[in-house]
């Protein structure tokens, strides 16, 4: 069973897991909660972790995804028996057996990008220079919290991207803002972020200053 609702909404479907039959329970959002509230709830025996590697926006409407095929950020899971289901499937697939700092990783390099393009659809124009390096601070504080809390940066690729200059991350975030198909998924809207930081900030609550100043 695959598990892709948002995180706020993952314990209303708690009950249902916990009582199904399924041999294995693959959860797949975005958190930065410790995995074993959830690998409690379904039994260790049963609980996978992942996320999907897919991108998604909405135009007028009409929902457009497309799947990450190369790079180093592909959809990585806990378990072998999906990794392989979900490649033979055309999903590239790579294990990662440790998802949480997977996850809380992933966490504090998406939500600055996440607020970026969710400022850009709702005012059609590329975020400012002073907001590029609020969000950078935020991506810098968030990184540091991963640490913090005794969790690894991974994959390999986001250990470089977390050592990126604070003035170089701002850069980056001021150019992706401008860019149409960034500024696209922005229309999801800001709840995701602003979960997310919720739930950096009870993880942590004197280490997320700069994540509460940018939160939606």
């Amino acid at each position: 069973m695959l598990v892709t609702v948002l995180a706020s909404q993952v314990d209303a479907v708690l009950p249902a897991l916990a009582a199904s039959a399924a041999r294995t329970i693959c959860f797949m959002f975005n958190t930065f909660e410790p995995l074993d509230r959830l690998r409690d709830a379904v039994g260790p025996e049963r609980a996978a972790f992942g996320f999907p590697a897919i991108l998604a926006w909405l135009d007028d409407g009409v929902l457009t995804t497309r799947i990450v095929t190369r790079g180093p950020l592909l959809t990585p899971v806990s378990d072998p028996a999906w990794a392989r289901v979900f490649t033979a499937a055309g999903i590239p697939t790579v294990v990662e057996p440790d998802m949480q700092s997977w996850l809380r990783t992933h966490a504090a390099f998406v939500v600055p990008g996440m607020i970026a393009s969710v400022r850009a659809h709702e005012r059609r124009v590329g975020i400012s220079w002073s907001e590029a390096m609020a969000l950078a601070r935020a991506s810098d504080e968030g990184f540091r919290l991963v640490r913090k809390l005794g969790d690894a940066i991974v994959p390999a690729a986001m250990v470089t991207y977390s050592r990126v200059p604070t003035v170089a991350t701002a850069a980056l975030l001021w150019a992706m803002s401008r860019s149409p198909s960034i500024r696209r998924t922005g229309a999801a809207g800001p709840g995701e972020s602003r979960t997310l930081i919720d739930m950096m900030s009870a993880a942590a609550p004197d280490h997320t200053r700069a994540l509460l100043a940018v939160r939606p």
